[in-house]
């Protein structure tokens, strides 16, 4: 496991889960700054570390890309690793996925063993993804203000899943404890 600067704990490469206009759009506009603000400084760490970032886009032509997107294309260094998978599925590791260069290949490429992850829809992408990624043998992290959830699914579910998340992964309530 390869150590990184900026983070206290080592993270290989970080994926980011739908952070598209279409699915931050259905947040507060409190909750859109919050998420937004807590992964621009991810990927800031990311990019001063030279980490992997890897985002997921929903293949649907109502999902645009997000500020995010545009934040890691005009701030990533060159040579920086950043990638953007299309999807059609809810996890990222399926073999549904219409991107080139399959996730797996990728993180292997990469010498992946510990995946930082974040995103919109914790009850579904994020949730089947950071599952797969599990599956898959990956170590995850992750923490409460990098992930969000649309206002209309089922509060309990979203507090399901994050409890879920808790169990499952290294959690972070705080992102800021993530950081170095």
């Amino acid at each position: 496991m390869k150590e990184h600067p900026g983070f206290t704990i080592p993270i290989d490469a970080w994926l980011m889960v739908d952070m598209q206009n279409n699915m931050l759009k259905g947040i507060s506009k409190l909750d859109r700054v919050k998420i937004l603000r807590s992964n621009l400084t991810i990927l800031d760490r990311c990019q001063r570390a030279r980490v992997p970032v890897i985002a997921t886009k929903f293949d649907s032509m109502f999902c645009s890309l997000s500020p995010i997107h545009y934040f890691i294309r005009m701030k990533l260094v060159f040579n920086h690793p950043y990638f953007v998978l299309l999807k059609n599925g809810m996890d990222a590791f399926s073999r549904i996925s219409k991107s080139k260069e399959p996730l797996m290949e990728i993180l292997e490429k990469h010498s992946v063993h510990t995946l930082g992850v974040s995103g919109m829809n914790t009850t579904q992408c994020v949730g089947r993804t950071v599952d797969g990624a599990i599956e898959n043998g990956f170590e995850v992290v992750t923490a409460l203000q990098l992930l969000a959830d649309q206002p209309h699914r089922d509060e309990y579910a979203v507090v399901q899943h994050i409890d879920d998340f808790r169990k499952k992964t290294t959690f972070f309530e705080d992102y800021c404890d993530l950081l170095a």
